[in-house]
């Protein structure tokens, strides 16, 4: 008699396959047949037979059907096949089961592939040796880089085995990005101002020394082309706020302009100007002059928001 048994899945002990037996005598299923060691062997992918790894046995007792119960090397492979033979020759037919395997399940693919030993991972040019050789090696090193760079920065060992919170505790620190860094007013080169609120913006990482200067000036106008007179905001770093909407400033010191850094310039207006924007958009730079040269250290867009509360005292 020929069974073929499918489902099973890939790699899995305990399964169970449930088949009967012919009586050789009456041609019917043989009611609690006989089961010795050696009845019931295997073939694994069409290699040698061997005995099952556990003895079939009648379930329930005395009744007609046997149980095989399989074992996860019997199911690690892509075709099971067993023989079933009464060793005695007289009391049942025999039984040929062919089992099918269902492949791998994607999740037993991912387990095996995180569970691989990174020693194992040498083949050079592949991704696993890629992420030993750099990553691996790179997040390990992080504390002794910290280390070194804090260190050269603030004096030997005054850093060593420093935390992130020892790091975030700092009394001072710039955040930078592109040519400005943010106090609630830049991203990336784009500068917002908030109608009604003091404008303040630190900009770094700028083309020259801007410590070595005869005149700084920041202009934010609707379009590149039009005159300084018709500039939104114009500050001057001496005189401070020269124009606004237009019109020449009349109190200058609302508007400033100040050098921290060679790299770097913070530029003020005062609630009092900011409150005179419409809310609009346009271009800005910082342009300096040093004897006859003139340099722009940096530029992009600038955008006037609305404020929700217009209350400023």
């Amino acid at each position: 008699m020929t069974v073929t048994y499918t489902p099973l899945k890939y790699n899995t002990a305990g399964q169970i396959i449930y088949v009967s037996v012919m009586s050789q005598s009456t041609g019917q299923f043989q009611a609690s047949p006989t089961i010795a060691a050696g009845d019931f062997q295997r073939s694994i992918d069409g290699g040698a037979f061997a005995n099952m790894d556990a003895i079939p046995v009648v379930t329930p007792a005395a009744g007609k059907v046997i149980a095989i119960t399989l074992s996860a090397a019997e199911t690690s492979c892509d075709r099971l096949t067993i023989i079933g033979s009464d060793a005695a020759g007289d009391e049942w037919d025999d039984v040929f089961i062919n089992c099918e395997i269902t492949p791998t399940p994607l999740e037993n693919i991912a387990a095996a592939v995180w569970e691989i030993a990174t020693a194992g991972l040498v083949t050079v040019g592949s991704i696993g040796k890629l992420i030993v050789d750099n990553l691996n090696a790179t997040i390990s090193g992080i504390p002794a880089a910290v280390d070194v760079v804090l260190t050269a920065a603030h004096g030997a060992g005054a850093w060593t085995g420093a935390t992130a919170a020892t790091i975030w505790s700092y009394t001072t620190r710039t955040l930078t990005q592109t040519a400005a860094s943010v106090v609630a007013t830049i991203s990336g080169s784009d500068v917002t101002i908030t109608r009604g609120d003091t404008f303040v913006a630190t900009l770094t990482g700028l083309a020259s020394d801007v410590s070595d200067n005869d005149k700084i000036w920041f202009s934010f106008k609707r379009v590149k082309s039009d005159a300084d007179t018709a500039a939104v905001v114009m500050i001057d770093k001496t005189t401070g706020l020269v124009y606004i909407n237009g019109a020449a400033a009349t109190t200058p010191a609302n508007g400033s302009i100040t050098t921290p850094s060679a790299t770097s310039a913070v530029i003020t207006l005062a609630t009092a100007e900011t409150a005179k924007l419409a809310i609009e958009s346009g271009f800005y730079d910082v342009q300096k002059l040093k004897g006859t040269t003139v340099s722009t250290l940096t530029s992009g867009s600038i955008t006037v928001s609305a404020d929700v509360t217009r209350a400023t005292s």
